[in-house]
C-alpha cells in the first residue's frame, strides 16, 4: 500500500509536493519526436498492464490560455501493451501560430470510466510540451508613449516625473524609495526593490540556514557608493549606483526544541570590510510611460557561499491584493520539484498563494515566471517582467522573517503589505530522497558573479500584450 505520509495535510488536503508525486509516478510517458509537425510518441510504462480504459485528448495554449482542445490524433488508438511505444501526430497548423506568442501543446489521458478513486473524465497523466517561443517585442522604449520626462537632482534623491506617474529614487540605499500611477501606490518610502538572498528555512534547509544567518543575509543593508543621472538622447531617464549590501551583523540561531517552531537569534559578531557582502552595479532606466527597466550586476567576495536565493525584494500596498503570473503552477513549485507544474496563465490573490503548514516557511515560490502582475480589484496596479529569461518569484502577506519568527501560522503578525520576491534563481529544496539534504549543484545558486533584471510597468487591461516589450535600458558597466 502506497505511504501517504508527508503529501497530505491533516486533513488529507493536498500539499503541493503531492502534485509532483502524482506527475513523478504517471504510468505514461509523452515526448515530442517533432512538434513542428505535430508528432509525439507515448509510452506505456507499465511492465504488465495495457493502456485502455483512457482517452486522450490534446489541446493548444498560446500565452498560458487554452485555444484549442481535441481528441482527435492520427495513429493507433487507445490500446498500449507493456512498455510499448507509439507514434501519434496533433493535427495542428505550425506555420499558422503568432510570432510574439508562446505555445505549448498539452497531451492529457482521462479516465474513459469511473474507478474507485475518481470518476469519468478525471486527468489521470499528463505532459505539457513547448511548441515555440515568443519572439519579435517591440522595444520598450518604442512601447512606452508619454510626454516629457522630468529630473530632479539633489544630494538624498532623484525624481523623475512623467504625465501620470512620480518615481523617487533614494540616493543613500541606492534604489526605488517610492512609486506612484497615477493616483495608485505601489511603493511606499524606504519599500521599493532591494537586492535580497534569504528564504524562510524549510524543513529541508537544516544542512544551510545556519551560515545564512551567519552570513547576515537576514539582515542585509543598503548603501549607495556612487550615483549619477542623466535623459538619454531618447527622453527616457538613467538612474546608475553603485551599491554595498551588508548585514551589520552576523548571526547564531538555535532550535528550541523539535516541532516547537520557535528560535532563539542572537547577533554574533560586527561585520567589517573583510565580512560578506554583495556589490552591486544597478541602472534604472525610466521610460516616458512610467515603466521603469533594472539591469544589475552583482558579485559577493564569497563566490562560492551557496544561498537560498538571489533576487530582489520590495513591499506592496495590501491592496493590490489580486496576484496575476504567466509561470509555473499553480502551486508550490521549485526548481528541483516542478514536473507536475505546467506553464500557464493563472489569477489568485496574496492570500491563497499562503501554504499552511505547521512551521511558516518558504513557500509561494513559482518557476519560470515570464510576467507577475499585483491588481486591485479595478485592475490597477504594477506588472513586473522579464528580460532576458523566466524568473522566479512569490507575493505573500508576510515577510521571509515574519515567518521565521512564528512558530505556527495563527502567530503570524497582522499582515502589513505584500512581500514580492522577484528572483533570478531560488534554491532548490533537496531532501536526499527520505530526508534532509543540500540540492543537486545545478539546483543551487552560488554568490559569485550574476547578471539580473526586469522591467516594471502600470499594469493595463490586456496584461499578456501589455508584457510583451524587450529591453532598451543602460547596461551596468
Amino acid at each position: 500500500m502506497f505511504c501517504m505520509n508527508g503529501i497530505l495535510f491533516p486533513g488529507h488536503k493536498p500539499k503541493p509536493e503531492y502534485y509532483e508525486v502524482k506527475k513523478v509516478y504517471q504510468n505514461v510517458g509523452v515526448k515530442a519526436v517533432d512538434i513542428t509537425k505535430g508528432q509525439i510518441e507515448v509510452f506505456n510504462k507499465n511492465y504488465f498492464k495495457p493502456m485502455t480504459d483512457y482517452e486522450m485528448v490534446w489541446s493548444l495554449w498560446k500565452d498560458g490560455k487554452k485555444v484549442h482542445e481535441s481528441n482527435a490524433f492520427k495513429g493507433p488508438r487507445n490500446i498500449l501493451g507493456p512498455r510499448e511505444k507509439a507514434g501519434y501526430t496533433i493535427p495542428y497548423d505550425f506555420s499558422s501560430l503568432e510570432s510574439d506568442s508562446e505555445y505549448f501543446i498539452k497531451v492529457q489521458f482521462l479516465l474513459a470510466k469511473d474507478m474507485p478513486w475518481a470518476n469519468k473524465g478525471y486527468v489521470q497523466m499528463e505532459e505539457q510540451l513547448p511548441v515555440k517561443s515568443a519572439e519579435g517585442f517591440v522595444s520598450i522604449s518604442e512601447s512606452a508613449k508619454g510626454g516629457k520626462l522630468s529630473l530632479s537632482k539633489s544630494e538624498d534623491e532623484y525624481i523623475v516625473k512623467g504625465n501620470d506617474f512620480t518615481v523617487v529614487f533614494d540616493n543613500v540605499t541606492g534604489t526605488i524609495n517610492s512609486l506612484l500611477y497615477g493616483s495608485k501606490i505601489i511603493f511606499t518610502d524606504n519599500n521599493g526593490p532591494k537586492l535580497d538572498a534569504f528564504r524562510a528555512q524549510t524543513d529541508n534547509d537544516n544542512w544551510a540556514y545556519g551560515q545564512w544567518f551567519a552570513k547576515g543575509l537576514n539582515s542585509l543593508h543598503h548603501k549607495a557608493l556612487d550615483k549619477s543621472a542623466y535623459i538619454r538622447k531618447d527622453g527616457s531617464v538613467v538612474i546608475a549606483y553603485t551599491v554595498e549590501s551588508q548585514s551589520p551583523y552576523g548571526y547564531k540561531i538555535r532550535d528550541l526544541g523539535i516541532s516547537s517552531g520557535r528560535y532563539e537569534i542572537t547577533k554574533s559578531k560586527d561585520f567589517g570590510p573583510e565580512d560578506f557582502k554583495f556589490t552591486t552595479n544597478q541602472v534604472w532606466t525610466v521610460y516616458a510611460d512610467g515603466s521603469i527597466e533594472l539591469q544589475a550586476n552583482i558579485i559577493s567576495n564569497e563566490p562560492d557561499l551557496d544561498l537560498p536565493r538571489l533576487g530582489y525584494v520590495m513591499k506592496t500596498p495590501k491592496e493590490l491584493s489580486n496576484y496575476t503570473y504567466y509561470g509555473r503552477g499553480p502551486h508550490n513549485n521549485y526548481n528541483d520539484r516542478m514536473n507536475g507544474a505546467f506553464v500557464e496563465l493563472y489569477s489568485s490573490t496574496v492570500e491563497n498563494q499562503f501554504v499552511n503548514f505547521p512551521k511558516p516557511q518558504s513557500m509561494g515560490n513559482r518557476e519560470g515566471v515570464r510576467w507577475c502582475a499585483l491588481t486591485d480589484t479595478d485592475g490597477m496596479g504594477v506588472q513586473f517582467i522579464s528580460i532576458s529569461s523566466p524568473f522566479s518569484a512569490s507575493a505573500l502577506p508576510w515577510s521571509a522573517m515574519q515567518m521565521v519568527e512564528a512558530p505556527h501560522p495563527y502567530q503570524l503578525p497582522e499582515s502589513d503589505g505584500n512581500y514580492l520576491h522577484i528572483d533570478m534563481k531560488m534554491m532548490g529544496l533537496g531532501g536526499s530522497s527520505c530526508g534532509q539534504g543540500a540540492p543537486l549543484e545545478e539546483d543551487r545558486i552560488k554568490a559569485g558573479n550574476h547578471t539580473f533584471g526586469f522591467i516594471i510597468r502600470p499594469a493595463a487591461a490586456d496584461l499578456t500584450d501589455n508584457a510583451k516589450v524587450s529591453a532598451a535600458g543602460d547596461l551596468p558597466q
